[in-house]
């Protein structure tokens, strides 16, 4: 980065250009007949002239605040007039380092005006006003600054381990850990043991040339175990090439997006509920010792119950009569108590199947 030295800042006083005093005309035939700049109502009496244009005494005010200049005093910028305030929020010089106004005096330096006691070394914070600075990146530092600054940037364009120049330009490659520059011949790949270029990468704390890393890190199928290239489906916490995606009993792709998981495996709907058919319907748990078999899934006795009243569907070991109505149980009681509508689709439902049954056995 070129530095800049500079001469000593100059100081002065920050004032605005010099107030102006509107002059105030009395009427006259030549001017009766003008017209207000600000409403362009005719001027009739005493009228302001500023810069030969005519304004009423009462419109001629601040165009910030839109009240009258105090003692007549105001100042014009960008062939707008202000009062002394508003002169000085809008057009006034700000401090290079707080931003803020400067009223009185102010230095002047790399093209920027500062407050006395802010125009400071931005690193120790040393005062430069009166003193030789050096120009950095667009601020001032003193010269010590200056000097240790440079030291750090030669250190910076050291090998951290030889501790001899790095020169990107010379074509040498070039490795960046931690914010601090290598040689790359100084490290091997951790698998190879080739000497690494500048598209080696950092694995898990290990330097890998970018064949090893790609295949250390590369995305596996779950199912076939070979390296996945494109596109994948992310299921279960695993990855999988989208035609290995498949039912883990009928190994059918899924016709939908939507799968059933069973101790982290896939599963289609059909073959879910067939694995299910061991678990209770009610509790879920794997069903033992004495079971009911009913709507295609086994139940603990205790639990195959009607859905509605809870009763026993089990009576002295016999079965009693029960609706199977959206795979529950329904004693009869509680199912002719359901809309009409409702036991007409069951009982549709119900004939269906036993067509389709006939029609297997056959």
């Amino acid at each position: 980065m070129a530095l800049q030295v500079a001469t000593q800042p100059t100081s002065s006083e920050h004032l605005p250009p010099p107030p102006q005093q509107p002059p105030s005309e009395p009427a006259s035939p030549a001017t009766a007949a003008l017209s207000c700049k600000v409403c362009h109502e005719p001027i009739e009496g005493n009228h302001v002239n500023a810069n030969n244009d005519r304004y009423h005494s009462s419109c001629f005010v601040c165009n910030q605040c839109l009240e009258p200049f105090p003692e007549n005093v105001f100042f014009e910028a960008d062939g707008q007039y202000f009062c002394d305030f508003d002169y000085t929020v809008l057009h006034g010089a700000r401090c290079g380092r707080c931003g803020e106004i400067i009223r009185g005096k102010c230095i002047t330096a790399m093209e920027m005006k500062w407050h006395p006691d802010h125009f400071t070394c931005e690193t120790c914070g040393k005062g430069l006003a009166g003193t030789t600075f050096v120009k950095k990146n667009n601020r001032p530092y003193c010269k010590p600054c200056v000097e240790k600054l440079k030291v750090k940037e030669r250190a910076q364009d050291l090998c951290h381990r030889c501790k001899k120049p790095v020169n990107e330009n010379l074509n040498e490659v070039l490795i960046q850990m931690d914010n601090k520059k290598f040689h790359a011949h100084h490290f091997n790949c951790a698998i190879c043991k080739q000497v690494l270029g500048a598209d080696c990468k950092i694995f898990e704390g290990k330097l890998y040339c970018a064949a090893d890393y790609e295949r250390l890190t590369l995305r596996v199928c779950n199912a076939c175990r070979r390296p996945i290239v494109g596109r994948a489906v992310t299921a279960l916490a695993k990855q999988y090439h989208p035609e290995h995606f498949v039912c883990s009993k009928c190994e059918r792709p899924f016709n939908s997006s939507l799968y059933w998981e069973f101790k982290g495996k896939p599963y289609c709907e059909a073959h879910y509920h067939e694995l299910m058919g061991d678990v209770c319907g009610l509790c879920y748990e794997s069903a033992v010792g004495r079971t009911v078999s009913a709507i295609g899934r086994k139940w603990c006795e205790q639990h195959f119950n009607c859905l509605a009243c809870h009763g026993p569907l089990i009576v002295a070991n016999t079965k009693h009569g029960f609706i199977d109505w959206d795979l529950k149980p329904y004693c009869k009681k509680c199912f002719e108590e359901l809309p009409t509508e409702v036991k007409r689709r069951v009982g549709k439902y119900q004939d269906i199947q036993l067509k389709a049954a006939k029609a297997a056995s056959k």
